[in-house]
């Protein structure tokens, strides 16, 4: 503690109810939007890597092929061979298409192709496969991308599986999901018990108003994680080293650490090594499976302090006088930092138009701000807070 010069040194971290009144409007455990359709039955089957016909495939000819990602947005085919198929297909992704009478049906299947809000979900990984919640993960950008790069950037021989609409636009279409991703789990069971396996959010939830309240503000900056370890590698000091940081203070840094961790360094020791290591040049952050030296707070990490999820006692700025000076010394520095940068003439000067948010803390003797304010002409939102 002698070490202490800012209250930023430090980083009190609590663990919300998931549950508050306040968030109760955006949970829906029992929607479902498909409830009312019908189930659809593929006319194919894939099973061990072949593709077969299902008893629906009267009559349809039907052929199937791999599908390889390209890039974020692109994917590559294979040739196409007809079904039920002679070979294996060793993809994860096999693509089928069927036709009957110029009617055409396609369909993607998914498996774990290896060369030699989900209570039921989450129960199973706990309970069955040893898996660990971290509980704070903190994000370090707004978006997917910027969170996605410091986690994969950089570590080859991985595979990843990113469903990015599930539960972007609204919560509500999660729930629904709980059984498909049980069932996913309880059917890779053998696969994943030798797999170290992520899995995890990238940023939590901000649409449908829930970042209109303070802990729906604080679930984005909170995504979820859960790291599940080779079933021989459990109750180890692997296992505890993951187990006594569910506490602590991490990021997407940290994962990407773990897994050069896995890929490079562990291997040698038949991953039984977890004592403290740089991890650099290979990794900015630190193993989750060794012993973690220093100081972890948002500084130190480092996360913008936009994002932080260390819960300091800030308090709400009402005087309104206060509020006006700051607001109209915040347009002040904008137009000087536009000025300055030479694009001025190019740019409408700003006025300070109303509040959004004002909060003060006391750091030893000095008093803080995080401003957050409408700009005029352009009805800008701007911000700006830092530690």
């Amino acid at each position: 503690m002698d070490n202490i010069t800012s209250i930023f040194d430090t980083c009190p971290l609590y663990l919300y109810n998931p549950l508050d009144i306040t968030l109760l409007g955006f949970y829906y455990p029992t929607y479902n939007r498909k409830k009312n359709c019908k189930v659809y039955k593929p006319i194919t089957q894939l099973v061990d890597g072949y593709v077969l016909l299902s008893n629906n495939a009267s009559n349809h000819t039907c052929h199937a092929r791999c599908i390889f990602p390209k890039k974020d947005r692109g994917y590559l085919g294979t040739l196409w061979v007809k079904v039920p198929s002679v070979d294996r297909l060793e993809c994860d992704i096999v693509e089928t298409e069927c036709i009957k009478e110029d009617i055409l049906e396609s369909f993607l299947h998914t498996q774990i192709f290896e060369q030699k809000s989900l209570p039921k979900t989450l129960e199973y990984l706990q309970e069955t496969m040893g898996g660990v919640q971290m509980e704070f993960l903190n994000k370090v950008g707004d978006n997917s991308r910027p969170n996605g790069f410091p986690l994969a950037f950089g570590t080859p021989k991985v595979a990843q599986v990113w469903p990015t609409t599930l539960a972007h636009e609204t919560l509500k279409d999660l729930y629904h999901a709980d059984v498909q991703f049980l069932e996913f789990f309880q059917r890779n069971r053998a696969i994943i018990e030798r797999s170290f396996f992520f899995f995890m959010g990238d940023h939590g939830p901000r649409r449908d108003g829930i970042g209109n309240i303070r802990l729906g503000q604080y679930e984005n900056l909170n995504p979820f994680l859960m790291v599940i370890i080779p079933a021989a590698y459990r109750s180890t000091p692997m296992h505890l080293q993951l187990k006594q940081k569910v506490l602590q203070l991490m990021t997407n840094f940290d994962i990407h650490a773990t897994l050069m961790d896995i890929l490079k360094l562990e291997p040698p020791s038949e991953f039984r090594n977890t004592s403290y290591r740089s991890m650099e040049p290979l990794s900015k952050g630190s193993s989750l499976f060794r012993e973690w030296r220093g100081p972890r707070n948002c500084r130190t990490l480092p996360i913008p302090s936009q994002y932080c999820i260390c819960q300091y006692d800030w308090t709400n700025v009402d005087n309104q006088t206060v509020q006006l000076e700051l607001g109209e010394f915040f347009a002040e520095q904008l137009n000087l930092q536009l000025t300055n940068g030479g694009v001025m003439e190019k740019c409408q000067r700003q006025f300070y138009n109303r509040i959004s948010s004002m909060r003060q803390l006391y750091d030893r003797d000095e008093l803080l701000y995080d401003v957050v304010v409408y700009l005029s002409p352009s009805n800008g939102l701007f911000s700006v807070g830092d530690f």
